[in-house]
């Protein structure tokens, strides 16, 4: 057979996982930045590394993770489920946690029986920051600042979806306002 093109493929030395997803699962740094690619594995490497530590017998800290938005936050959590599942570590799943009130700031939280934590939240500065009620905008802007062209084409996008649903066959109908109703609720 004729190979094509010059494209190699490295193969996983240690299992699983990818030299570079190995280099980050063995540094045990306190804080760990990154920037990379999207779709690269580090997420999913991430996950199994904040489980192993956390997991440990005798761990000392919790696991706080950033991630872009409530969406990611929430999938960092599903992985380290899976991840925890595989190696059979006992976690509770204690969904959205508030740890702030007056701020409206939460994060996803998976504990160990170690009794230590993995802590996922979103690194959009309108989800740390909260909702001032003074204004309705974003903690740290003033009235009148809050202008976000695009804003409402959620609202419009979600209504022409709403609409359509008449045209679809009812099992389609339904199953796609569950999955609108499901999106709504997460914001």
């Amino acid at each position: 057979m004729q190979r094509k093109g010059n494209a190699k493929v490295i193969l996983p030395s240690d299992g699983i996982f990818l030299p570079c997803q190995s280099e980050w699962i063995k540094d045990d740094s306190r804080l760990k930045l990154m920037v990379k690619s999207r779709q690269i594995g580090m997420s999913w490497s991430s996950a199994y590394a904040a489980d192993e530590r956390t997991a440990a017998q005798g761990a000392r800290f919790d696991q706080w993770v950033s991630s872009r938005d409530d969406l990611q936050a929430r999938l960092f959590i599903e992985d380290c489920k899976m991840w925890a599942g595989l190696m059979n570590l006992a976690a509770k799943d204690m969904g959205e946690i508030v740890i702030n009130d007056k701020d409206r700031l939460t994060a996803y939280v998976l504990q160990f029986d170690s009794g230590k934590r993995i802590h996922s939240m979103s690194s959009n500065p309108d989800a740390q920051a909260g909702i001032d009620p003074k204004t309705g905008a974003p903690a740290g802007i003033d009235k009148g600042w809050a202008y976000a062209p695009g804003a409402s084409v959620d609202a419009s996008l979600t209504q022409m979806v709403a609409d359509k649903l008449i045209t679809y066959p009812e099992a389609i109908a339904t199953a796609l306002a569950a999955d609108i109703a499901r999106y709504k609720a997460g914001r």
